[in-house]
């Protein structure tokens, strides 16, 4: 059910054609992500992020206050435009061979789960949070997506997390599927 995987080249090529560019305009969906984010942040802690799939990091202005962030994207040339400063890493690596040296308080999945063998990856990188950590997910729901992938992705996350909060975005022809996971005892 999954979309083939992509190469490396592949996304770099589309990151410099600008294939990706209308996500930097995405306003109303990152101001949701990171306020889902946000909402993870327990008393007395800040963030400390995993954002699989950052590409250009458009979602960092939108995180604020952060301790720790850790971009991960699979393309150089979007990790290269990504925005810098105190406490901002990123990872050139696919997801499948991404090993972290820390857990995270959160792991987002953005726009990113129909590119992988969601099934192995949403339990390996449950693993990857501490233990009072959650998983914020944002799925492509409109048109273009292949019919049921959405569905799937989010049965499988029901399968293996707790789920605290789900809502749908849109804008005038786009949707979208955010959801807040906790660990599952």
């Amino acid at each position: 059910m999954n979309v083939p995987l992509s190469t490396p080249h592949q996304w770099d090529a589309e990151y410099r054609e600008g294939v990706w560019e209308h996500m930097a305009s995405e306003d109303q969906r990152y101001r949701s992500v990171s306020a889902l984010i946000l909402r993870t942040v327990l008393p007395g802690h800040q963030i400390d992020l995993l954002d699989v799939g950052c590409g250009p990091g458009n979602l960092v202005p939108y995180l604020s206050p952060i301790e720790r962030y850790t971009g991960l994207d699979i393309s150089a040339a979007a990790v290269g435009r990504a925005p810098r400063g105190p406490g901002i890493e990123y990872t050139v690596a696919r997801l499948e061979d991404y090993e972290p040296e820390r857990q995270f308080s959160t792991i987002l999945f953005n726009e990113v789960l129909y590119y992988c063998q969601f099934e192995e990856m949403i339990p390996r990188y449950a693993k990857f949070l501490k233990p009072e950590g959650h998983m914020v997910t944002s799925l492509y729901d409109g048109m273009g997506q292949s019919p049921g992938l959405v569905e799937a992705i989010s049965n499988c996350l029901d399968e293996h997390l707790l789920l605290l909060e789900r809502t749908i975005i849109t804008d005038d022809w786009r949707s979208w599927s955010l959801a807040l996971y906790a660990l599952a005892d």
